[in-house]
């Protein structure tokens, strides 16, 4: 993808982390692994493609209760708020949502339930 550069940091906890708007770019997001496994890798495609590109948390792992900020910007006058997002885990399953809308959110909290097997994606 075109433009597209990201980068994550993984820190402890939410009250370190600052807002979308204090990042200085309006698709940078907080995603926070509560679904009980590692996640190894995490990909970003704009909706409607179907191409993922490369993992924004290469070298990292996102250990379960942690926080990543994944911060990316998108070059061009084109600017995409619909993004899909993909997850990797330390197992190698993978969980993947659609035409989540990163211009207004700025925190994706993923959650997994034992009892129905899904991977659930809260999106504030």
């Amino acid at each position: 993808m075109k433009g597209v550069v990201a980068t994550v940091v993984l820190i402890a906890g939410l009250a370190a982390m600052p807002t979308a708007g204090q990042a200085g770019t309006e698709l940078d997001f907080a995603l926070v692994n509560k679904t009980g496994y590692p996640i190894e890798e995490v990909y970003l495609s704009p909706s409607g493609t179907s191409d993922w590109q490369e993992n924004v948390i290469s070298g990292d792992v996102l250990e379960d209760t942690q926080v990543g900020r994944i911060a990316f910007s998108v070059g061009g006058k084109d600017r995409k708020c619909l993004w899909d997002l993909r997850v990797v885990y330390s197992d190698r399953a993978t969980a993947e949502w659609g035409r989540l809308d990163l211009c207004s959110s700025n925190r994706i909290t993923l959650r997994y339930d034992q009892n129905s097997g899904k991977t659930q994606a809260e999106i504030k």
